[in-house]
C-alpha cells in the first residue's frame, strides 16, 4: 500500500509531463498551421493580383490590335479627308461599337479639331468631344510630340509604332484610351508629316471587360469598385499616366491555406480527441 502510494506522485508528474509536452506540441502545429495557413493565402493573393494586372494590359494593347485594323489604311485616309461620314460610320467608329465593343470614336482633323464623333453605337455632333477634350488632351499632345519627332538614322531600327494609349475617366468612368494616326497601308499614298488625322477609342472598363479578364485566369466574383466604396485586400487599381487612381478591379479572393484548413479540420479534431482520450487514461 505504502508502495503505491509512494509511486503516485511519480505517476502524477510523468502524466502533467507528458501533458505539457503534448499540449505543446499541440500549440507548435497550431501556431506553424496558422501562418503557413496565412502565407499560402498570401502568395495565392499576390499572384492574383498579378494576373488582373497582366489581364488589363493584355486588355489595353486588344484595343490598340484593334484599332490599328483600321487605322493603318488607305481607305481611311482617303474618305476621312474626303469628309464622307458614312463611309466612316460604317468603318472607323459604329463598326468599332458593334464588332469589337468599343464605347466612343472620335475623328479628328490636322489641327486637332473633331471631324466625327461615335458614342454607344450612335453617330452624334462632333462638338460632343469638347465634353471628353480635357480628359483626352494630354495623350494627344504626347502622341502629337512623337509623330513629329525626326526618323530614326538607323536602318535596321524598326520603326516605333505610333500610338498613344492610359487609362482616363470619363464622366466618373474608368477607361482604355488608344489614339493613333490614320496612316497608309500601301506606298501608293502618302501624305505629309503633320498632316495625319488621329483616330480615338475609348473602351470603358465595366464588369463586363473586367469579366474577361477573370474568366481568363478563372478568378470569380470579379468587378469595378468606385473609389467611393472601401477595397479589401482582393483589389488593384486603375491608376493611370499620373499616378491618379481612378477606381479599382476587386473580385473573391481565393484562399487556397483556409480552404485546405476546412478540409482537413474534421480529421485533425477526430486525432485531437483521440489523443486527449489516450492521455485520460494515463
Amino acid at each position: 500500500m505504502s508502495a503505491r502510494a509512494s509511486q503516485s506522485p511519480l505517476t502524477h508528474q510523468v502524466t502533467l509531463t507528458v501533458l505539457m509536452l503534448a499540449a505543446f506540441a499541440l500549440a507548435m502545429v497550431v501556431g506553424f498551421g496558422f501562418y503557413a495557413t496565412a502565407q499560402a493565402d498570401h502568395v495565392s493573393l499576390e499572384r492574383q493580383k498579378i494576373f488582373f494586372a497582366n489581364g488589363l494590359k493584355d486588355q489595353i494593347a486588344a484595343v490598340e490590335r484593334e484599332q490599328e485594323s483600321v487605322t493603318v489604311w488607305d481607305d481611311s485616309i482617303i474618305n476621312v479627308k474626303a469628309g464622307n461620314q458614312a463611309w466612316i460610320e460604317e468603318n472607323l467608329s459604329v463598326w468599332m461599337y458593334s464588332y469589337y465593343g468599343h464605347n466612343r470614336v472620335y475623328v479628328l482633323d490636322a489641327a486637332n479639331r473633331p471631324v466625327h464623333a461615335m458614342r454607344e453605337g450612335k453617330v452624334l455632333d462632333p462638338s460632343v468631344y469638347g465634353e471628353d477634350e480635357p480628359e483626352l488632351r494630354p495623350t494627344i499632345e504626347r502622341l502629337r510630340a512623337k509623330m513629329a519627332e525626326p526618323p530614326s538614322e538607323d536602318a535596321s531600327a524598326a520603326p516605333a509604332k505610333m500610338v498613344g494609349e492610359d487609362l482616363v475617366s470619363l464622366g466618373g468612368k474608368p477607361a482604355i484610351l488608344s489614339i493613333m494616326p490614320l496612316v497608309p497601308s500601301t506606298n501608293r499614298l502618302t501624305q505629309a508629316r503633320g498632316s495625319e488625322y488621329l483616330h480615338i477609342s475609348v473602351e470603358f472598363i465595366n464588369d463586363a471587360v473586367i469579366g474577361k479578364i477573370a474568366e481568363k485566369y478563372l478568378l470569380a466574383g470579379a468587378h469595378l469598385l468606385p473609389l467611393s466604396q472601401t477595397s479589401g485586400s482582393a483589389a488593384i487599381p486603375l491608376v493611370d499616366s499620373r499616378g491618379v487612381i481612378l477606381g479599382y478591379i476587386g473580385w473573391d479572393q481565393e484562399r487556397p491555406g483556409l480552404t485546405l484548413v476546412r478540409k482537413a479540420a474534421p480529421a485533425l479534431i477526430v486525432g485531437l480527441l483521440l489523443a486527449a482520450s489516450v492521455l485520460a487514461f494515463l
